[in-house]
């Protein structure tokens, strides 16, 4: 099985930031909401993270505030799924060590492009085996495997511009889905209902 591994995707809150003089618990819920500057602006809510198999079935799934690192959340996943074979992600993947070392551990080989790209060199620092040999994949395979399997990796795209454009699936929150854990529940609930109804579809065609 090829496992894909996903940029992440936002369902973000739409409630305001508690104004005057925080208490303990509204403390808590700023911090499980998670605050994140993008340019000028900060963002507050959660993350899908989702690893794709064959036939784009969920292998394993997180939703995390909107702070916490792609990379952190991909090593959970990774040492809790039942995967072999390849792993696609994207730049913010490569994080030279540490996700590579772990996908290795569980019989995977990461396959994701160099942060700063293929034009930079690999430095001085002893590169992890795994991402040496991911990077020879997708920059200088002779038979082109490695960037044909990395196209691969554009079906999870399509899944995520399913999940928020059909009735049933993804968008904001509700305005009584507040809190890390309704969030969990309210996604998960979404996600079973979309893989249902999408099988249904396919039996029926």
């Amino acid at each position: 099985r090829h496992g894909r591994a996903s940029a992440g995707k936002r369902a973000r809150t739409r409630q305001p930031t508690p104004a005057g003089r925080r208490s303990s618990a509204r403390a808590l819920g700023h911090r499980e909401r998670g605050l994140q500057r993008v340019g000028d602006a900060r963002q507050r809510g959660y993350k899908l993270h989702l690893i794709l198999g064959q036939n784009n079935r969920f292998e394993a799934l997180a939703i995390r505030p909107l702070n916490v690192t792609e990379c952190g959340v991909a090593r959970e996943l990774v040492a809790r799924a039942r995967l072999c074979g390849y792993l696609l992600g994207d730049a913010q993947y490569d994080d030279e060590q540490q996700l590579y070392g772990v996908c290795a551990t569980r019989g995977l080989q990461l396959i994701a492009p160099r942060q700063l790209g293929s034009a930079r060199g690999l430095g001085h620092r002893r590169q992890c085996a795994a991402r040496l040999r991911g990077i020879a994949l997708l920059e200088s395979s002779h038979t082109g495997f490695g960037p044909r399997r990395f196209r691969l990796r554009r079906g999870i795209e399509r899944l995520f511009g399913q999940l928020v454009s059909v009735p049933y699936g993804l968008c904001a929150l509700p305005p009584w889905v507040r809190g890390l854990e309704r969030a969990r529940r309210w996604v998960t609930a979404k996600l079973l209902l979309f893989s249902f109804l999408r099988r249904c579809r396919k039996h029926a065609g």
